[in-house]
Formats: C-alpha cells, structure tokens, sequence
C-alpha cells in the first residue's frame, strides 16, 4: 500500500470512528495522518467535526481555521466551519460562512438549513423560515430542516402553519420519531397534554435516544399535574446531559410548588450555565415568594426587569409579592402593566376614549369596564362600588352573565354587555373616559385600611330569594340549609382548587344539616355515590343553572345559611353578596391567587368570607377538620 493509499484508508477509519460517536478514535488517527501529511484539509476537516463532538469548540475552530487554509473553495468545510461558528455563540460570521458554501453549492440542502439556524438566532426570521423551506425543497426527508422550522413556527405561533408542515413532510416521509416530535408539540400548544404524552411516548418507541421527546414527554406529564413520572423522566433526561439548562429549567418548574428547596438548586444549575436566562431568575424569585420571603423574591424580580422592563411574567410575579407583603400601592403599579403601557389594553372600544385619572372619573362620564373571569369581576366591582357611593357619573361594561345583578345592585348606573358595546353606546351616554375597573385599586385600595366593611354589594332578587328559601326549608324541615361548591373547572388550575364530595364526608357527616348543591355542572354522578343517609340531606335543584343564569343562582346562594366553597367564582358571588362564606383557599401554588394573601382567616374584599387554608400542597385534611369543628357550633342568623 502506498503513502497515498494509506492516507486515505486512515482517513475512512477517521470518518467512521466520528460518525459513529468514536470522537477520541477520529482524533487519534487524524493527529497520525497529520503527522505524515500536514497539509491535508480533510484531516483537519474530520479532526474539528470530532473536536465539536466532544465540545471542545476553542479546539474545533483552530482545526477548522487549517482546513479552510487548506481547501477555501470547499463547500462541505465551509458548512462546518459555519457549524463551529454558531456553537461559539457568533451567528452573523456563521451565516457568512453558510452562505460562502452556498454560493459554491447552491443545491447544498444541509447549508441552507444551517443558514437558517444562524438567522434564527440573530431573529431574522422571516430569513430564517425562507431557508428551511429552500433545504426542504431540495431534500423533502432533512428532518433537521423539518423540526427546527416547525420550532421557529411555534415560536412565532404559527400553528396552523406547522400543521400544514407536517402534512407536507408526510407526503414523502414515513411516519417516524421527527413526526411524532412535531405532532407532539402541536398537541402541547392546543392543550391537550394527555394526547402528546402518547404521541411522544409513539416517538420514544421509534428512537428511544431522542432527548427533545424525552424532555418534551416530561412537560406532557407535567401539564396533566403527573408529577412523580414527570420527574423521572426529566432525571433520566438529566442523567444524558447533566448540563442541559432547559432539563432543569422544567424539573425545576414541575418541583417549584412542592419543593421549591429543590426547584432551586436545579434553576442554580441552570443559572451556573446561562447566567443571563431571565425565564430561570423569574422562577428562582417564584421559588422564594412560594415560601414567603418576599423580599429575596423581588430581589431576584428586579434582576429580570433590569435587563428587560417589560418582562411580563416577572412584572406580575413582582406585583405578587408586593401584594403578599402588604405594599398594596406599589403592588397596583406593576399590576397594572397587565393593561400595557397604555392602561387600556384589552378595552371593549379599544383606544377611542382616553384613561380616566383619579379626579377625572368622579367628573367625567367614565366607561369602566371588568376583565378576566366572572371572579375576577366580581372583586373588581367591589372597587366600582365605591365610585357607586361617590355618585361618579360611570357606565359599568362587563360580562352578560352579571348584567342583571349589577343593574339591580347600582340601579343609578348604565350597564352595558361588554362584548357587544358599540361607539353608539358611547356616543348616547356621552362618554368621555374609560378605566379598567381593577385600576381603581391604584387610588381606592392602597393599604389596607382602605378596604371598606360592608355586609355586601350585590342586590339578589328578593322575591326569587323567598320563595327558593321557603322551596329548600320544606325539603330541610326547618333545618340549617349549607350551600357546597367543590369543583374548579380551570383547565389549568382546576384540579389542585377542587376537592371531591367524598373528601367533604366529615362536613356531610353532620346530621344537623342539609347540603344544597351550588356546583355548576354535572354533579349527579358524584351525589349518587355518597352514603344513602347524606344524599337524602342532598338537595338539588334542577331548575338553576349556574353557568347560565347567574341572577338566579344569586338568589340560590341567599337562601342558604351558609356557603361552604373552594377558591372559584361562588366564593366571589357569596362573599359580594355579604352571604356566610367559608372557602377552602390552597396553599399558594398552582390555583392559587394573591387577592387571598396569606395566612390571615379573612378577606379584606368580603366581610363575610373566612378562609379556611391548606398547610401542605393538595392536602385539604387540617382545613377540613378545622371546618367540621367550626360547623359544630354554627348558629345561622
């Protein structure tokens, strides 16, 4: 065999060993081919690729730098010096380098769509798109291709357009783990978690090495409250890549609300990696507001909104815990970039009218209009209501359901659909200011003496409130009557509010009382599985529907003795209506909100309410009892 020969030999031994992971091997046999050949670019070609592999980029690049020397007009060592450039962390020399190799090549598919990753990460990318559908046209079966463009798409939230992708990625490609990857995420992003943890479980089959699955599987099982296999899969995936950021970022994210100790030695982890990932400070300042030291969470809060102001995640968590801390007026102010830096986002007639200030909306003819859920709401007409007592001249826009109980609770006021306002509205009422309602917190509710104790602000139907009372004593004989609420229907929230009927079995015990179904739904099920002598104290009445008439199960909640609720919308409506109100609130995690603050037995938004609280994550038992004590010595008035 001649020099020549064996040169070349070396060099297919050198290009296999990389290929197949075998970094070391390559480098072995490329610094021997090196050593009889020096000038050779392919040797310093395949010894960068292998340098790459092992992470040693300060290497790769000197190696890559010779080869480049060697063979300038070498399209393939181009690309990898691209490569090289983008792990480096520099995308704009990488797409010089990319388009070099594609001026040499133009059908060059794998160059396009590295050319396409370095315009990703310099956001250019529109760019970006334009160069993975190039490399897709030329080779229909570049998974790289197909995958990181449906990620950009996702990032961008073009759903629709991933899911054209796929369609037209299935036309010339079997179905496989880049399928079952994509399908997965288009499932996550519609959510419907229980669908993508099998698709991606399908994708796990196909390619059990595939890390974005397997961390990707994690979230499913994480968003379907599935935590111990979620974490499982994310410490198998940690195990693979003990470094990976995004790894600890989502172990980190499913253990922050019962062990946010835990969670933060994983967001350390990933913080010691990228120092400057906002996502991972906003969640580390998330861990130590869970545990009430709010200072150290605003500390970390602030760090976020020093690099970006308008970090909305962080901007919210901050308000949280001013809140929490009891600096209510600097709580308002970052809450209230909710509504952008206009204060009007989200209006019902958009920018057509100017923001009311404080004095303007006790003179001007104001529009002030509700926002987010019928709870929500409801705690935000608890701020109208004092403009109400101030005569303000106003106009209430909210949602339909609460139109007839706000019409009759604030009969001086015009009140309007949300939904369906028009500029004729205003132009009839002669508006000439809008607010949103929870801005009135900004000069009504800035500590906590300015609560106001009321015995309630909303109005039920009088009439409607006797004859359901008298309907539900005959049923009780006289007996106290306790309204029940126990299920949240929060996609995202509601399982961790909730309680089952069979977990309030200490409270139905109770032979002194009758239970009236208050929950909105379907409950029958549930109510015929208890015990024949609770559910024959069981009342529940057919003719109300919660969800669509709100004015009458107003009424309902007035003819009871007392409400027994956990933290959804029938503890805001009892508690705005001054109706007896005990409401299972969960320790703060997931479903639980600010307005409930912390450790206090009462509400400074309802007189009414006592609040009876969870000690651990998801175990209602000490509130429970605390409750059936409590409801041993009930008196109702």
């Amino acid at each position: 065999m001649t020099d020549a020969e064996g040169v070349k030999q070396a060099l297919k031994t050198a290009l296999s060993a990389m290929q197949s992971g075998q970094f070391d091997t390559a480098i072995d046999v490329c610094q021997n081919v090196l050593e009889r050949q020096s000038g050779s670019g392919d040797a310093f070609h395949i010894l960068a690729l292998s340098q790459r592999g092992k992470g040693d980029i300060i290497s790769a690049e000197k190696a890559i730098k010779r080869a480049a020397r060697k063979s300038p007009g070498n399209p393939s060592i181009l690309n990898s010096y691209g490569l090289i450039a983008l792990d480096a962390g520099r995308p704009a020399p990488a797409s010089r380098l990319f388009r070099k190799a594609l001026k040499l090549d133009t059908k060059f598919a794998a160059a396009h769509a590295n050319l396409g990753h370095a315009l990703a990460k310099s956001r250019h990318i529109d760019e970006a798109r334009t160069s993975y559908y190039t490399a897709l046209t030329l080779n229909p079966s570049l998974t790289d291709a197909f995958i990181n463009l449906a990620l950009l798409l996702r990032s961008t939230d073009h759903i629709s357009e991933i899911e054209s992708l796929l369609t037209q990625f299935l036309k010339t490609n079997s179905r496989g783990p880049a399928v079952c990857f994509v399908e997965g995420l288009i499932a996550l992003d519609k959510g419907q978690p229980e669908n993508a943890e099998k698709i991606f479980r399908e994708g796990l089959e196909y390619d059990p090495s595939s890390q974005s699955t397997l961390v990707n599987l994690g979230v499913a099982l994480s968003k379907q409250g599935k935590n111990k296999p979620a974490i499982d899969v994310f410490n198998r995936a940690l195990k693979r890549s003990p470094d990976d950021t995004d790894i600890h970022i989502n172990l980190a994210d499913t253990l922050k609300y019962d062990s946010p100790t835990t969670a933060r030695d994983h967001i350390n982890a990933a913080l010691l990696q990228k120092p400057g990932d906002l996502n991972a400070r906003d969640m580390l300042g998330f861990t130590w507001l869970l545990e009430g030291d709010f200072g150290k969470a605003i500390s970390e809060f602030d760090k976020v909104l020093a690099v970006e102001p308008g970090y909305e995640r962080a901007v919210f968590h901050k308000a949280g815990a001013l809140f929490l801390s009891g600096a209510l007026e600097k709580a308002w102010s970052y809450y209230m970039n909710l509504y952008g830096t206009s204060g009007l986002r989200g209006s019902p007639i958009g920018g057509s009218l100017a923001i009311a200030s404080a004095a303007e909306i006790i003179s001007q003819k104001t529009l002030v209009w509700t926002d987010q859920g019928i709870g929500d709401e409801i705690l935000q007409l608890s701020m109208v209501s004092d403009l109400v007592k101030q005569n303000a001249p106003i106009c209430i826009a909210t949602s339909k359901r609460l139109i007839p109980l706000v019409t009759r609770s604030f009969p001086k006021t015009h009140c309007r659909n949300r939904e369906t306002l028009t500029k004729q509205d205003i132009d009839v009422l002669n508006l000439t200011r809008q607010i949103p309602a929870a801005a009135i917190g900004t000069f009504n509710r800035r500590k906590m003496a300015d609560f106001p104790n009321h015995g309630g602000f909303l109005n039920a139907n009088k009439q409607a409130i006797y004859e359901l009372r008298k309907k539900y004593k005959r049923i009780s004989e006289g007996r106290p009557i306790v309204g029940l609420s126990w299920i949240s229907t929060n996609t995202e929230f509601g399982a961790q509010k909730s309680i089952s009927l069979s977990e309030l079995a200490p409270i139905l015990a109770n032979e002194q009382f009758y239970f009236l179904d208050l929950q909105y739904g379907n409950t029958d099920k549930e109510i015929q599985s208890l015990h024949h002598d609770v559910r024959r104290r069981f009342i529940q009445d057919q003719d109300i529907d919660p969800l669509s008439d709100l004015d009458m199960f107003a009424a309902q909640i007035l003819s009871v003795d007392l409400v027994i609720t956990i933290s959804n919308s029938t503890a805001h409506i009892a508690g705005a209506l001054g109706c007896p109100t005990w409401v299972l609130v969960p320790k703060p995690g997931p479903g639980w909100l600010w307005y409930w603050f912390t450790e206090r037995e009462d509400s400074p938004w309802y007189p009414s309410v006592h609040l009876f609280r969870q000690s651990q994550s998801r175990d209602w038992t000490p509130a429970l009892a605390s409750i059936r004590q409590r409801l041993g010595t009930f008196l109702p008035k």
